[in-house]
């Protein structure tokens, strides 16, 4: 997993240059969803939550992955920091 105020460019870089495929999988922060609505939270009450919700990108890791797989993965995100 990897954070970035750009992570939307991120994934599409990834997946454009690289065919590295990510996945977001908390779009909404806990206090936010439907499921604690019951709570009565509202936008700013955890404002770091708010920001990861929208920074975080899942990418690939998984029992198995080669050494070539973690490289590619490690210098494409070095190579879209560096663009």
């Amino acid at each position: 997993m990897t954070h970035t105020p750009e992570r939307d460019m991120l994934q599409q870089y990834l997946k454009e240059e690289y065919d590295i495929g990510t996945i977001i999988h908390y779009p909404i922060p806990p206090h936010l969803s439907e499921a604690y609505a019951y709570l009565g939270k509202r936008r700013n009450d955890y404002p770091i939550a708010e920001q990861y919700a929208n920074e975080v990108l899942s990418l690939p890791m998984y029992n198995g992955m080669t050494d070539e797989e973690q490289t590619k993965v490690i210098e494409a995100i070095n190579a879209f920091h560096k663009e």
